[in-house]
């Protein structure tokens, strides 16, 4: 059971890093998925703003109505908030990870975790490709980032606690 827990957790690690690497790209292209959730006489006068103000170099938003403007600025906090927050739980994941430091019966959450950042990179893979309304992150935030990210804030509760800690013992090398 103890080399299947191992194997769970490169599993969960490298679906972890995965996300992370995703997660940044749609951190890079938010403006797509809010433009996606405005209204279309919002997205009418978007398309007509220059593209780098658009991506948020821009101070001046005047070619945008004070509604739209309000409801572009209110969409980009929500977004970016929820993005920062996604890649700060998978950065503590991947640091928690690396220690090594893991309670018994720990084969649950590496197996979940794996499976969950994994249709968690396949979501924003279909997120990215089809410039969706970051409305849909939402959803894939609570999902695919605040659980395993739960799971992982459990086990070092329960570490806290007195829980009993194994740590994994270095990869074995062949000679």
């Amino acid at each position: 059971m103890e080399k299947l827990n191992q194997e769970y957790l490169a599993a969960r690690f490298a679906a972890v890093s995965l996300h992370l690497a995703l997660t940044v790209n749609v951190l890079q292209a938010r403006p797509d998925h809010i433009l996606a959730a405005l209204s279309g006489s919002c997205v009418q006068q978007a398309l007509r703003m220059p593209a780098a103000c658009r991506q948020g170099n821009c101070v001046i938003l005047d070619e945008l109505s004070a509604g739209c403007r309000d409801s572009w600025q209110a969409s980009e906090s929500i977004f970016y908030r929820e993005l920062s927050a996604s890649i700060a739980f998978l950065v503590v994941e991947l640091v928690s990870m690396l220690t090594a430091v893991h309670c018994s019966q720990q084969e649950a959450l590496n197996f979940f975790g794996a499976m969950l950042h994994l249709g968690g990179s396949l979501v924003l893979v279909l997120f990215l490709v089809m410039q969706a309304s970051y409305a849909y992150f939402h959803a894939v935030f609570a999902v695919c980032y605040v659980l395993p990210f739960l799971g992982e804030l459990n086990t070092w509760l329960a570490i806290v606690r007195g829980a009993y800690v194994k740590r994994f013992p270095p990869p074995e090398t062949s000679s």
